[in-house]
C-alpha cells in the first residue's frame, strides 16, 4: 500500500478542521434624525395597534436569526405621490461608511402604511431604494407591494406576501416576516450588494416612493423601522483547527522518521 504524502495528508486535515468564523459582522445605521417626514411624526404609537408595535424587539425574530439592535419604536416615513405633490424622495447618510467586502447586504424593516399601488412605469415597485459607495457606485432595488412590502396592519390592502419580486429588474431581494400578533406586522428585507462592491464602503441611500396611495384622500406611506449591514467575514480556519492541524502534521513527521 501506498503511503499518503505528507503534503496530502496535511490538505486533508486542514480541509476536516477549516471552519468559516461563525457570524456576520452587523452594523445598525443610526435612523433617528430621519424619524417621520412629510407632516408624519414617525411615531407609532400613533398609529392603529401601534402600541404593540413598540414592544417588538422584545417578541420579535420570529425564527429569523435577525435582530436590529437600534429599535425605538418610531419609524422614518416616505409618503406616496398622491399623499404629498412635494418630495416624496429622503436620502440617508448621516452615518459613517461602513466597509463592505463580498456577499455583503442591508437587512431593514419595511412596511406600509394604507397601501401603495405598483408603479407599471417603475417595473411594478412601489418603494425604490438605491444604494451609493464610497466609488460613486449605486445600485437601486425595489419593493413590489404583495411580494416584498406589504402593509403593517392587517386590515385593506396588502396583506400578504410572496418573500421575493417577481420582476427580477428590482434586484436580488428577499422578504420574510420578522413579527406579528396576529393584527400588525413588521417585515424584514434584505438586498445583497453586488459583489463588485468590496473593498469599498457603503455611503448612503435614497428612498424614493413610486407607488401610488389606496388609503383615504389616496393616502400611502412606506415606513422602514429599522436598517442593519450584514457583512460576512473572510473564511478563516479557527484557532482550534489550526491547533489540530499542527499536532497531525508534527505527528504525521515523526511517524515518517521512525519507520525511515
Amino acid at each position: 500500500m501506498k503511503r499518503l504524502g505528507l503534503g496530502l495528508v496535511a490538505g486533508v486535515v486542514l480541509g476536516a478542521f477549516a471552519a468559516p468564523a461563525s457570524a456576520d459582522t452587523i452594523t445598525a445605521i443610526e435612523l433617528s434624525s430621519y424619524y417621520g417626514g412629510a407632516g408624519l411624526n414617525g411615531d407609532w404609537s400613533n398609529e392603529i395597534g401601534g402600541s404593540s408595535i413598540i414592544t417588538a424587539p422584545t417578541n420579535g425574530n420570529q425564527g429569523t436569526g435577525i435582530t436590529f439592535a437600534d429599535w425605538s419604536g418610531n419609524y422614518v416615513a416616505v409618503p406616496s405621490t398622491t399623499m404629498n405633490s412635494g418630495s416624496n424622495t429622503l436620502t440617508i447618510d448621516n452615518f459613517s461608511p461602513i466597509a463592505l467586502t463580498a456577499g455583503a447586504s442591508v437587512q431593514s424593516l419595511w412596511n406600509e402604511g394604507w397601501g401603495l399601488t405598483p408603479n407599471s412605469a417603475d417595473n411594478n415597485a412601489a418603494v425604490l431604494i438605491g444604494f451609493t459607495n464610497s466609488a460613486g457606485d449605486s445600485a437601486t432595488y425595489g419593493l413590489q407591494s404583495g411580494q416584498t412590502i406589504r402593509d403593517y396592519n392587517n386590515g385593506s390592502y396588502y396583506n400578504t406576501f410572496s418573500g421575493s419580486n417577481t420582476t427580477t429588474a428590482l434586484g436580488d431581494v428577499t422578504a420574510q416576516n420578522w413579527w406579528n400578533n396576529g393584527s400588525q406586522r413588521l417585515d424584514e428585507q434584505s438586498f445583497v450588494l453586488p459583489s463588485s462592491w468590496a473593498g469599498t464602503s457603503l455611503t448612503g441611500f435614497t428612498i424614493d416612493v413610486v407607488g401610488a396611495g389606496n388609503g383615504p384622500g389616496n393616502d400611502g406611506v412606506a415606513m422602514l423601522s429599522a436598517v442593519n449591514v450584514a457583512d460576512p467575514p473572510a473564511s478563516v480556519p479557527e484557532p482550534a483547527s489550526l491547533t489540530l492541524l499542527a499536532a497531525g502534521v508534527i505527528g504525521l513527521g515523526a511517524a515518517r522518521r521512525r519507520r525511515g
